[in-house]
């Protein structure tokens, strides 16, 4: 009898990619088994993980002319993960930070794919120098209970 995992219902706990150049598989694992239980993440980043692969999915598919579940892992090549990022930026009007956690989301992929196939390791480290953008906006988080510069010369006024 086999036993099925109500988790990916595959027929084994850990199920072993006979395929290891298409993509589908490796976002499945991705997704289900390794933020979940490897990484543990919280689920608020297992979600931005999730929503970063669903729009970059279809950019992929799109530009490289294939339905997305043809998609190889070497079709998300490095120039168009740079393109993809330029997208976000300038149609989708996101900003530097928003960049970069999608950007930390496709390096997670990476990482995994290179970690478990060897001959995927060159297309992993591709995509891992691509760059994180620096963020020039000025963020200022306030200490819940401090006070700022006028509020302490209301209360002290010389």
């Amino acid at each position: 009898m086999r036993q099925v995992c109500a988790l990916n219902s595959m027929p084994e706990r850990r199920a072993i990619i006979t395929e290891t150049a298409l993509l589908g598989p490796w976002v499945r694992r991705f997704l289900l088994e390794y933020l979940v239980s490897e990484r543990n993440l919280a689920r608020n980043t297992q979600r931005s993980y999730r929503d970063t692969l669903c729009l970059l999915l279809p950019f992929v598919a799109r530009n490289a002319q294939k339905e997305i579940d043809q998609l190889t892992v070497i079709d998300v090549s490095a120039d168009l993960v740079r393109l993809f990022l330029q997208n976000l930026e300038q149609v989708r009007k996101c900003g530097a930070a928003t960049r970069n956690q999608r950007l930390a989301a496709i390096h997670s992929l990476s990482r995994y794919i290179g970690m478990h196939s060897p001959e995927h390791i060159a297309w992993c480290g591709q995509l891992r120098v691509i760059p994180r953008k620096r963020d020039t906006a000025k963020r200022f988080s306030r200490v819940p209970g401090m006070f700022n510069s006028l509020e302490v010369q209301v209360l002290y006024p010389t």
